[in-house]
């Protein structure tokens, strides 16, 4: 299993093919309809590159799916004749019955990797189906370990998990970049406020991590009477901090839902 083919080069794709090809263990092919950009990924990460779809499926035993959702439709019929091979999906809202189903083909992981796979150190969702062949699984796990952490989930919280990592990120470079501009207005630089943020994060995630204490505990201990944070945490209570966090992840997680039928839907016709 460590003949490893990639369908779409694009961001996503091309993050885990720099993260996979540091692996020795794995030999790598890639295929995108855009031959340009197939060869300037490979040329870049020192791995091959084939010119046709078939050429990739012949030399590969794991296929990663690393197409827009929409594109997969056109490929399921002949994806569908190599029943020896087992699949990987980054697609969006594409489920794991889908694929099953179009693939004729039970060994298919689906994974949910946000961006920062491109410097491995993704928060990656990872669900597959009971009859999958454990090899896979634990080979699937690997491949997806080397561009970060893995979580394995019920399919079926995925779009939880989009509200907290996969568009959740977005909510984290927010909510950096604002605490960077109060630093600012009260004279500290960006660059350095932003710095000295990140780092707190990590602290922060790490605490919560080891000491295993509940994150409302923590807080407690930092606030003192009549002090900083106090003054802080009634701040973000007046502007309803915790209902507009709560507000997001949910939007997000439905939203993401919605996609997830309209894909099921399409499929189905």
């Amino acid at each position: 299993m460590k003949k490893v083919g990639f369908i779409g080069c694009g961001n996503m794709g091309s993050a885990i093919i720099k993260q996979l090809s540091t692996h020795r263990e794995y030999t790598i092919n890639v295929y995108d309809t855009l031959p340009e950009l197939a060869n300037t990924v490979a040329s870049d990460n020192n791995v091959g590159v084939k010119e046709s779809l078939k050429e990739l499926l012949d030399s590969s035993t794991i296929i990663i799916l690393a197409v827009k959702p929409q594109v997969l439709p056109s490929l399921y019929t002949q994806l569908s004749k190599y029943k020896d091979l087992y699949f990987i999906s980054i697609a969006a809202g594409v489920t794991i019955h889908t694929l099953e189903s179009e693939l004729n083909n039970k060994n298919v992981v689906r994974l949910m990797p946000n961006m920062a796979s491109s410097i491995g150190k993704s928060v990656t969702a990872f669900a597959s189906s009971p009859s999958c062949n454990s090899q896979f699984v634990e080979e699937a796990t690997h491949i997806a370990k080397s561009f970060g952490e893995v979580h394995l989930l019920d399919e079926s919280l995925f779009a939880p998990f989009i509200g907290i990592s996969g568009s959740g990120i977005a909510m984290m470079f927010s909510l950096f970049h604002s605490m960077a501009l109060g630093a600012v207005h009260q004279g500290l630089n960006y660059n350095s406020a932003l710095s000295i943020i990140c780092d707190t994060a990590m602290s922060a995630g790490a605490l919560i991590k080891e000491s295993k204490e509940h994150p409302s505990s923590l807080i407690t201990k930092v606030c003192s009477p009549k002090g900083t944070t106090i003054e802080m945490m009634k701040a973000l209570s007046d502007g309803a901090f915790e209902s507009v966090v709560m507000d997001g992840v949910i939007e997000a997680a439905e939203k993401s839902e919605y996609l997830e039928a309209q894909q099921t839907n399409k499929v189905r016709r």
